[in-house]
This record gives C-alpha cells, sequence and structure tokens, in this order.
C-alpha cells in the first residue's frame, strides 16, 4: 500500500485559478460577493484611469478580505506572433486598439 499526498491544500486533486481582467463594476458588485459567499479568492487586473486614488478604494476593500489585485495595461499591444489572433479577427480589434492610442 502507497501512500501519497497531494501538493494541493486538503489534499485536494488539483486547483484552478480564477482571473477577472479589467476590474469592471459588475465585478466589483457581482463577482466579489459571490466568491466571498463560497469562499473562494480570485485575481483582479484593474486598470485605474482618471481619478485612479478614488477607484481604488473598493479593490483595497477586495484584498482585505484576501483576493489578489493585479495591474492591467491600458492597452494591449498585439503580436502577430499568433496565429490564432490574427485568424480568430484579432488583427481588427489590435488595430482598434493602436488607433485609441497605443503606444507606438
Amino acid at each position: 500500500m502507497s501512500t501519497s499526498t497531494s501538493p494541493w491544500l486538503n489534499n485536494c486533486q488539483g486547483a484552478i485559478s480564477l482571473s477577472f481582467d479589467d476590474g469592471v463594476e459588475s465585478q466589483l458588485k457581482l463577482a466579489i460577493p459571490m466568491l466571498d459567499k463560497y469562499g473562494l479568492q480570485a485575481t483582479f487586473y484593474v486598470n485605474p484611469r482618471d481619478n485612479y486614488k478614488e477607484q481604488l478604494i473598493p479593490w483595497r476593500t477586495a484584498a482585505q478580505s484576501g483576493h489578489e489585485i493585479g495591474n492591467h495595461t491600458i492597452n494591449h499591444p498585439c503580436s502577430k506572433n499568433f496565429a490564432f489572433i490574427c485568424a480568430g479577427g484579432g488583427e481588427t480589434l489590435c488595430r482598434r486598439s493602436w488607433q485609441r492610442g497605443a503606444p507606438q
């Protein structure tokens, strides 16, 4: 009989990483309360802009309840190195991003 230990908490067989992009208001109103209700944590990538100090207040509260807050870029400079981006219409999306003022 062999005994093995899991690298995961409570001897679980795997783990899931939850991440949310863009730091939108619905994440504060819906996602975080639901995650908190079930004792789950996630990573939220926020991109504060104008008046960023005020925008960060609710995210600090989320961090205090165990969620991870990451810095998000304002623009997504896309790479044509990934064929799936161009094949899936991403090239148009990338072009729009650059037109909105991404660094040249």
